[in-house]
C-alpha cells in the first residue's frame, strides 16, 4: 500500500469512528482526564512533535539543494509556509484530538481514546518516514551528521 493509501483509510476509520459515536448516547460519563487520558495526550504530543521536528528539518535543507516533498495532502500547505505556520497545524491536530476524545466520553465513553490512538499511529509513522528521508537524503549526498 502506498502511504497515501494508508493515511486515507485512517482518516477514513478516524472519521468513521468519529460518526459511529456520535450517533450513539452513553451513560453518565467519567471525568476525563484520568491517567491513561493524559498518558494518552502525552503520547500524541510526543508523536506530533518528533513528526514536526523531522519534517521541519527535512524541509530546512531543501534550501541547501536536497530534494524533500510533503506526501501528506493535508499537511503540505501548512509546513511549505514555514515553521511557525507548521507548529500551528500540528498543535491545531493535538488539539482536535483531545477535543474529539473529550467530545466521544459524553456520547460514548469507550471510543474516548480513538483519535489519541489514531493521532499517535499517524503522527509516528510520518515521524518515521521523515526519519527515513533524513537519513537517504544524507546517504545520497555522502554528509555526515
Amino acid at each position: 500500500l502506498h502511504c497515501e493509501e494508508v493515511i486515507r483509510k485512517l482518516m477514513l476509520i478516524t472519521f468513521g469512528a468519529l460518526v459511529l459515536c456520535s450517533l450513539c448516547w452513553g451513560q453518565e460519563a467519567k471525568p476525563f482526564w484520568t491517567k491513561s487520558t493524559v498518558t494518552l495526550a502525552s503520547l500524541d504530543a510526543a508523536a506530533k512533535s518528533a513528526d514536526y521536528y523531522f519534517t521541519m528539518r527535512n524541509f530546512s535543507r531543501t534550501q541547501k539543494g536536497f530534494q524533500m516533498a510533503e506526501d501528506n495532502p493535508i499537511a503540505r500547505p501548512f509546513v511549505l509556509r514555514g515553521p511557525a505556520v507548521g507548529a500551528v497545524f500540528f498543535a491545531g491536530g493535538w488539539a482536535i484530538d483531545v477535543g474529539a476524545g473529550y467530545l466521544l466520553r459524553k456520547r460514548f465513553p469507550r471510543w474516548k481514546f480513538v483519535p489519541l490512538i489514531s493521532g499517535i499511529a499517524q503522527n509516528t509513522d510520518g515521524a518515521i518516514q521523515s526519519g527515513v528521508a533524513d537519513t537517504v537524503i544524507h546517504k545520497s549526498k555522502g554528509e555526515s551528521r
